[in-house]
């Protein structure tokens, strides 16, 4: 092999040398870059998912202290409660607030109560005389009702003849209180009470919008017999948040000693 023959041979293997050195300083250098901007992207994305968080966090904290009502405590004459700002109670007594007591006879103690937000009534309950009735009218049906109870309802409304008027309610969401000690359920703005508390069951009142409260005495008719029956109810342009917020002014009640 003569000597131009090794120094062409010569130059191919450092032209082939060089360019697999080339290819592979390109290759590891298109690796890192690659690998850099991945890191980028992936710290970028964090820093945007932390953002989001907190954006979040405080979207969660304002809506909180939407909620979030100041109020006050009213105190009457026979009733005390928590009201936000805007709402207020009117106590009335001695016969007065109330479209269903009897002309015959006097009254003394509270006969009426309304709940206001500004000038807008929303609630009532007045006292309630002269009314009776025999069997029972309407029945709540949720799931943890009593069988027994039901059927003894049944049972009355036979002897009686009175038709009964069932309200299922065993898949319907409600709320839930007490009001001055009676165990209420609120669904949308009908209200029910358990009639026998302390057990297991929801036994449900006979007329929905007639209340008597236990073992109370709010009013006295003749200056004699003492009574706590009141027929009471929601308005109707009380909205559902107005409801919620009834339910928390009817849990806040006591009797004001």
């Amino acid at each position: 092999m003569d000597e131009d023959t090794k120094r062409k041979n010569k130059m191919k293997i450092l032209l082939v040398t060089f360019s697999c050195l080339l290819i592979l300083a390109i290759g590891y250098y298109l690796i890192f870059t690659l690998d850099i901007f991945r890191k980028s992207e992936e710290n970028l994305d964090f820093e945007n998912n932390i953002a989001q968080e907190e954006n979040q966090e405080d979207i969660i904290d304002s809506s909180e202290e939407e909620i979030e009502v100041e109020t006050t405590l009213f105190t009457g004459k026979y009733i005390s409660a928590t009201l936000p700002l805007d709402w207020r109670i009117e106590e009335y007594e001695n016969g007065k607030g109330s479209k269903m007591l009897t002309s015959e006879g006097t009254y003394s103690g509270l006969t009426g109560l309304k709940i206001f937000k500004d000038d807008v009534e929303l609630f009532y309950m007045q006292a309630v005389s002269g009314l009776g009735f025999s069997g029972c009218p309407s029945y709540a049906k949720f799931k943890d009702e009593s069988t027994d109870y039901y059927q003894q309802t049944l049972t009355d409304n036979e002897v009686s003849g009175q038709e009964l008027e069932i309200k299922d309610f065993t898949t319907t969401p409600y709320t839930e209180f007490k009001w001055l000690g009676v165990p209420f359920r609120r669904v949308e703005k009908t209200y029910v009470y358990d009639v026998k508390p302390g057990n297991q069951y929801f036994e449900s009142s006979c007329v929905f919008t007639l209340l008597s409260f236990y073992d109370l005495t709010l009013y006295r008719i003749d200056g004699g017999y003492g009574s706590s029956v009141y027929d009471f109810g929601p308005t109707g342009v009380a909205s559902p948040q107005d409801l919620e917020i009834l339910d928390g002014i009817l849990k806040s009640m006591s009797l004001v000693n």
